[in-house]
């Protein structure tokens, strides 16, 4: 009797891409791959953006955590295949105006907005919703506070990094924040701090809720 036919879905070619497969899995993705230039361009993406720098890969990796937060698991491959399959990543990493859309994606409901404040972003919150905002990395830390205001001055404002916004205490100058960057374990930072680095963004911030 056959063996059942392999189908390539999302999920097989995330476990492929961390070496979680069978040998007859594997066999299977390669030659799919032989056949189809457009599985082996995804293929090829999808192994150099794992394999790059952390901070090209921070909006996929915020997007993964928001839906965390709401039940809904996925891996970063497999997001990272949807959106490589999408057209949402250019240069490497993901435009601005393309943050969100993974979770759209999984039903929820996305806002987006430029000239926002810290009102919206507790507003948000306290509407149940999660907060991504897009910052400019380098100024979430003051000790290179020097470095990044020539930056700013020289190359212009460069918002080049995402975090999710847990909770904002204007009163403590307190905002803490899931940083790519830095792990699992939740970051604070003052609010003096992130506000310089949200305004590289014009303070673009992403609301996501059910």
């Amino acid at each position: 009797m056959a063996e059942d036919r392999i189908i390539i879905t999302d999920e097989l070619l995330a476990a492929f891409l961390e070496g979680n497969v069978s040998g007859r899995e594997a066999e299977a993705i390669m030659q799919a791959a032989a056949a189809d230039s457009s599985l082996r361009e995804t293929i090829s993406i999808l192994s150099a953006l794992a394999a790059d720098a952390p901070d090209k890969l921070c909006a996929i990796h915020c997007e993964r955590y928001v839906l965390q937060c709401f039940g809904i698991s996925s891996s970063v491959e497999e997001l990272l295949s949807y959106a490589c399959e999408h057209g949402l990543i250019e240069d490497g990493g993901m435009p601005l105006g393309n943050v969100g859309l993974v979770s759209e994606y999984f039903g929820l409901s996305v806002g987006n907005k430029f000239a926002s404040g810290l009102d919206d972003i507790i507003t948000s919150l306290s509407d149940g919703h999660q907060v991504i905002a897009a910052v400019d990395v380098g100024e979430l830390d003051p000790a290179f506070s020097e470095y990044e205001s020539l930056e700013d001055l020289v190359m212009g404002p460069r918002p080049d990094h995402c975090v999710v916004v847990l909770s904002c205490d204007p009163s403590d100058d307190e905002i803490v924040c899931y940083d790519p960057s830095s792990g699992d374990m939740p970051v604070t930072l003052s609010i003096t701090s992130f506000l310089d680095a949200w305004e590289d963004s014009e303070n673009y911030m992403i609301s996501i809720g059910r």
